[in-house]
């Protein structure tokens, strides 16, 4: 069995056992970022990767007050806020693939220093660029200064 086959395999199988709306709602927002999520959790509990599922991708993002797009802003700026770096990337991809500007996105960045401070939108800022970049969209050109260890 090749990859794609033994992908095609288990995203079928993640789509029988769990809510289809939810499974059709995070796919078409993340792809494979979110496949793999789920994959990953349903092999330690799928009855909770269904509760958390039906709640998040069906009821949450399903209740149509917010577009999509307002509401991955959204989350890039609770994301900072709560300090969960880790997840910008993909939720920075995300708000690109449903309509936002990159503006946009590294607008919710910078105002992030208002009420997180300096350190958490320059963290920010760094996975803005990197994500950027890892998409082809813009190239930086490194500083040539360092940062100080206790800067």
């Amino acid at each position: 069995m090749t990859d794609e086959e033994r992908k095609a395999q288990r995203r079928a199988e993640l789509f029988a056992r769990h809510n289809p709306r939810a499974m059709a709602q995070g796919e078409d927002l993340q792809g494979e970022y979110f496949l793999r999520t789920v994959d990953l959790l349903d092999e330690l509990d799928a009855d909770w990767t269904e509760a958390w599922l039906s709640y998040v991708y069906d009821y949450m993002y399903g209740r149509g007050v917010l577009d999509d797009k307002t509401r991955t802003l959204i989350v890039i700026g609770e994301c900072i806020a709560g300090g969960h770096f880790e997840q910008l990337p993909n939720h920075m991809s995300t708000a690109l693939n449903v309509g936002a500007d990159p503006r946009e996105v590294l607008e919710v960045c910078l105002q992030s220093a208002i009420y997180c401070g300096m350190p958490s939108m320059r963290r920010a800022v760094n996975a803005f660029r990197a994500t950027m970049q890892h998409l082809g969209l813009r190239t930086f050109v490194e500083p040539p200064f360092a940062y100080t260890e206790d800067s």
